[in-house]
């Protein structure tokens, strides 16, 4: 029986994840377990591509790494598009509404042997996640969405995204950020001027703060990615030329850093900025002499 019906009885028992046959029909190890501690109201259950809202707390060896209700946001993400971790992926598509269950994964469903440094969770660990589904939207695919709800989704994503940046969360923005740019990256061909234009307005708003983020956590190759993104849609934009030469200079890659910075200090007002950065560029190529 499944979790709901056996937990309406009274009971709550352990629901291991699907373990699908591998080649040769030998089963592939189970990555995940699920013991409901509250039974849902609904019989609503996700499907992959639905956004979910839910309170996680997520710890490693009893110790906590992840309180979204502490941090102040619930997670909404779309289920079944790898945008959790894979047990937790698989585990959240088994859940209905109201349901409270506590999940536990195995490294391989987690963050495998590499673990999550931001989080604080060291390579193949197993994970104890205790998960509260709050609440499901069925969201259509991208090319079905207009430009202005497009536009509504990406502007929430942002302002999530800058709630959690100011409390100091920069991994959590830096997802948010990423759910943003999803919504603004798809551009039909046959877009009006006026569509074209705030979407790429938008764009620009978003990559730089994915570039900024990124910046903040170590992602300097990621950081380039973005800011090129936004210099293709604005060539002359101050903070990305900024960022950009950070993140060369971070990959030790200063020749271009000079370049950026230059860019930087033709433009009307940055003079001061593009000095800091020269000053900061400069005390890297020292302390690569020194070595």
């Amino acid at each position: 029986s499944s979790d709901y019906d056996a937990s309406m009885a009274g009971a709550a028992p352990a629901e291991e994840g699907a373990a699908p046959a591998a080649e040769g029909g030998e089963p592939r190890r189970r990555l995940w377990s699920k013991t409901v501690l509250k039974p849902g109201h609904s019989s609503a259950r996700p499907t992959p591509g639905d956004r979910v809202r839910l309170r996680a707390r997520v710890a490693h060896a009893g110790r906590l790494v992840e309180d979204s209700e502490a941090r102040g946001t619930d997670v909404e993400l779309a289920v079944g598009r790898g945008n959790f971790i894979r047990g937790l992926d698989e585990a959240l598509l088994e859940m209905r509404v109201g349901e409270e269950a506590e999940v536990s994964v195995d490294s391989e469903g987690a963050y495998g042997v590499h673990g999550n440094t931001w989080l604080g969770v060291p390579p193949r660990a197993d994970l104890t996640c205790t998960l509260t589904l709050l609440g499901i939207e069925r969201e259509p695919d991208l090319w079905d969405l207009p430009v202005p709800e497009r536009l509504r989704l990406a502007a929430w994503r942002r302002e999530r995204g800058n709630a959690l940046f100011r409390k100091g969360h920069a991994f959590h923005a830096h997802e948010e950020y990423l759910q943003c740019s999803r919504y603004l990256a798809f551009q039909e061909p046959d877009l009006s001027a006026n569509d074209k234009a705030a979407l790429d307005a938008a764009s620009v708003a978003c990559e730089l703060n994915c570039a900024a983020t990124a910046l903040r956590l170590g992602l300097e190759k990621d950081a380039v990615r973005h800011c090129d993104k936004v210099l293709a849609l604005d060539a002359g934009n101050g903070k990305a030329l900024y960022r950009l030469a950070q993140a060369r200079a971070a990959l030790g890659d200063l020749e271009h850093a000079r370049e950026h910075c230059a860019a930087l200090a033709a433009l009307p007002g940055a003079e001061g900025d593009a000095r800091r950065l020269r000053k900061a560029i400069e005390e890297r190529e020292r302390a690569r002499a020194e070595r």
